[in-house]
């Protein structure tokens, strides 16, 4: 009883239950006729075992396949295929791979220390008493109060020396996703600051536009536009013509983003667990 090629290939295959090529032919010898004891399965010490499902068999090669719903299952190297005989007879061969299907998922959130304000600026002495509210996943509850997004971001600034609104940019560092695991896209929202209130609707905006793009080879870069409402002149400190606009509200952001990654299904991104 030998098992000799999988696929045609006389090397070690490669297996995944992606419905693009999870259809599989052993050939070889003295595999008997199929019985209620009759299986093939993948292995290794111990730690990992998926059974095929059997399409056809005969003496001389098996047809079969990887159940297609399979998931929470990462990658795995150096496995042993099994083919057990009705008999209980067993042929094997190692050095296999099964490769497991990918799909796109929105990341439910980005942990904190993943997060933190691009400190390469000129500027530091300013934005060291910056202050933001970072909430992942997003809240409804909390402010910016952007629900439904992997992560959303509320800061507290202040001025430049010049008393002008500036802005600034968030990096967002994916290089502890779990190995299999890649970055795929980002997309970003923001919610302007209201100025409703009569004694304060005078909207200002820092130069800077908003912007996500790619940084490195496992980041994202968010650039944010600082926002203010300033009292409207002439509406405190007695009121005359030539008065001095007296309590500006400090400056701040409101955005959120979304972000996907790819990696095999039914696992966490960040620890590679099964997910439930």
């Amino acid at each position: 009883m030998r098992v000799l090629t999988v696929s045609g290939g006389p090397g070690p295959a490669i297996f995944t239950q992606d419905s693009n090529y999870n259809f599989y032919t052993i050939a070889g010898c003295s595999f008997g006729d199929v019985g209620t004891n009759s299986k093939v399965y993948l292995y290794y010490q111990g730690t990992f075992r998926e059974d095929f499902q059997i399409q056809q068999w005969s003496d001389n090669w098996i047809k079969l396949s990887l159940d297609p719903n399979l998931k929470g299952v990462d990658d795995q190297n150096n496995l042993t295929l099994v083919v057990q005989r009705e008999d209980g007879t067993e042929a094997t061969k190692n050095g296999y791979q099964f490769y497991a299907a990918r799909d796109k998922v929105l990341l439910p959130s980005v942990p904190r220390q993943y997060f933190s304000l691009d400190q390469f600026r000129p500027d530091n002495a300013i934005t060291n008493s910056w202050n933001p509210t970072y909430t992942s996943a997003s809240s409804g509850s909390v402010t910016p109060n952007m629900a439904g997004l992997t992560a959303e971001v509320h800061w507290d600034i202040s001025t430049g020396q010049n008393g002008s609104v500036i802005g600034g940019d968030d990096l967002y560092d994916f290089s502890k996703l779990h190995s299999t695991f890649a970055l795929d896209s980002a997309l970003m929202q923001y919610s302007d600051l209201s100025c409703a209130d009569p004694n304060y609707n005078q909207f200002l905006t820092s130069k800077t536009n908003w912007a996500i793009d790619w940084y490195g080879n496992s980041g994202v870069k968010v650039t944010w536009q600082g926002q203010q409402c300033n009292n409207t002149p002439g509406s405190c400190g007695g009121g005359g013509l030539f008065s001095t606009d007296c309590f500006e509200n400090p400056p701040v952001t409101n955005y959120g983003v979304d972000v996907w990654v790819v990696g095999p299904r039914g696992l966490d991104p960040w620890t590679g667990n099964p997910t439930s």
